[in-house]
């Protein structure tokens, strides 16, 4: 088993390197030359959360625009990190489950669900969305040099990064950013529950919140 952990380890890092997102990340080094990134993917217990890992640093696995195109449906609470130091210190996968979990509770009371919640990306830089029901539309550009993507609408104008996770991509947000998107989606809804998403404008430095998609 060890062994065969061991290989997924090294084609995991073949993975990253052959996507060029160690660029400007894994500055520090592990016990074994290989650096913060490496040091984690080697303590890691199982193909699963390797696999989780390497897709939640932002930037370590880019998309291009296009890859964007089309319809994506909420499948999970998303979390990703700004770098590979930050994912070490926090504790790694464990910190991201916890993180998720919190954030799980806090969707399943403002009810947003796979069947109500989608985004769709069209190649005239329009977007439109539906977050629990209530839907949003306008503009967006997505910016591949750090992931990031700027949605414009009627109502708010927010910046997002977009990263691949195992089963699609990431769609996540600074917690206060987040934080104002649910609250302009629980006004225009009148979902009385906007009380209830308070825990989400928390600090949590180095770390974005948000969505878990796939088509």
């Amino acid at each position: 088993m060890k062994k065969k952990l061991s290989i997924f380890a090294f084609s995991a890092t073949l993975l990253l390197s052959s996507c060029g997102g160690l660029t400007g990340l894994g500055t520090g080094t592990g016990s074994d030359g290989t650096g913060i990134l490496g040091s984690i993917l080697g303590a890691a217990t199982d193909g699963e959360t390797l696999s989780n890992i390497i897709y939640n640093v932002i930037g370590l696995s880019k998309i291009n625009e296009q890859d964007l195109y089309g319809t994506w449906a909420y499948e999970s609470p998303g979390c990703a990190f700004t770098s590979d130091q930050l994912l070490a210190k926090a504790g790694g996968e464990v910190a991201a489950k916890k993180i998720e979990d919190e954030l799980q509770n806090t969707y399943t009371k403002i009810g947003i669900n796979r069947s109500n919640t989608t985004f769709t990306f069209n190649q005239d830089k329009t977007f439109t969305a539906s977050i629990a029901g209530t839907k949003i539309s306008g503009t967006y550009t997505y910016d591949k040099s750090d992931s990031s993507i700027k949605f414009k609408t009627l109502l708010l104008s927010t910046t997002g990064y977009v990263t691949r996770n195992a089963k699609g991509v990431s769609l996540v947000f600074e917690s206060k950013k987040l934080l104002n998107v649910l609250q302009v989606i629980a006004s225009a809804s009148g979902n009385s529950t906007l009380s209830t998403i308070g825990e989400i404008s928390k600090n949590y430095d180095g770390v974005r919140l948000g969505f878990d998609l796939n088509r």
